[in-house]
């Protein structure tokens, strides 16, 4: 955790200032203090926690809460992931590519990976602008462990929060990109997550999603419908792109691939009516 990520956070309860303690530019244990309720939320491994006692809503969020799911993720599923759901070769270096295209030319500011999970863009934005602060936010402590634990072995400056990715202790207006990976559909109220992200979005910021859309297929729709009891929901496109633009984006790129969609937009300006 870099001290310098505490200027663009705020407190989960009133959105007051966090004040780390000590001097270190990096904070690996200790707290963090709002200066104006005083509430203490702890430092531990070089993570905030603001997020307190886990609380998952779903089972998709359950299984995110295991030592073993944020162990397997990216040694499993996560490179193949994209290649199977699109039925062509999608590896990371071509969804980092797209990712790494729809902020190059973001505006001053932090860049935040909301719902990170093991923090892949994370390491792709820090990677592609280490004077950038970039910020991880995920609900999952277990996921924050292992991309605490990627990013030291990539020696690369990212600051990981626990937190609620539906109300991200995010000051309005201070990021300059925020993106998401495949997390949408985990979050029961995804136009609410969008709306999220666009608070802690300044002017002219950079949006990149990847996402599901309901499958077209037979077989992939009763796979779907399989799935979502446990709390994933696969999304209609133009419902999606209605909710994205509500939010307050404007649509750049939009790239459809069976069921995995890649998204980039722009956060309007406040007189812009956009697109």
């Amino acid at each position: 955790m870099r001290r310098d990520a505490l200027a663009v956070l705020c407190c989960p309860a009133c959105a007051g200032a966090l004040v780390a303690d000590g001097d270190a530019a990096v904070l690996d244990d200790g707290a963090a203090c709002c200066a104006a309720c005083g509430a203490r939320h702890p430092i531990r491994g070089g993570v905030l926690d603001l997020l307190g006692a886990p609380r998952p809503a779903t089972a998709a969020q359950w299984v995110n809460e295991l030592r073993l799911t944020a162990w397997a993720y990216e040694r499993t599923w996560r490179p193949h992931a994209l290649s199977l759901l699109s039925g062509e070769p999608f590896g990371e270096a071509r969804e980092a590519a797209l990712l790494v295209a729809a902020v190059a030319d973001a505006p001053a500011g932090a860049f935040v990976d909301l719902a990170c999970s093991s923090g892949r863009y994370a390491r792709v934005l820090a990677g592609m602008a280490p004077q950038r602060t970039v910020i991880g936010i995920d609900c999952s402590a277990a996921m924050l462990v292992e991309a605490q634990r990627r990013a030291r072995v990539a020696r690369l400056p990212i600051s990981y929060v626990r937190a609620d990715a539906l109300a991200p202790p995010l000051r309005p207006a201070t990021a300059a990109a925020v993106v998401m990976g495949g997390s949408l559909n985990e979050i029961a109220d995804a136009p609410g997550a969008l709306a999220a992200m666009a608070r802690s979005a300044m002017p002219g910021a950079a949006l990149f999603l990847m996402t599901l859309l309901g499958a077209g297929s037979t077989a992939g729709r009763l796979l779907q419908r399989l799935l979502q009891p446990g709390g994933l929901q696969f999304f209609d496109g133009a419902a999606l792109d209605g909710h994205i633009r509500a939010a307050g984006f404007a649509i750049s790129d939009r790239r459809i691939h069976r069921s995995v969609a890649l998204i980039s937009g722009r956060r309007h300006a406040p007189a812009d009516s956009g697109g």
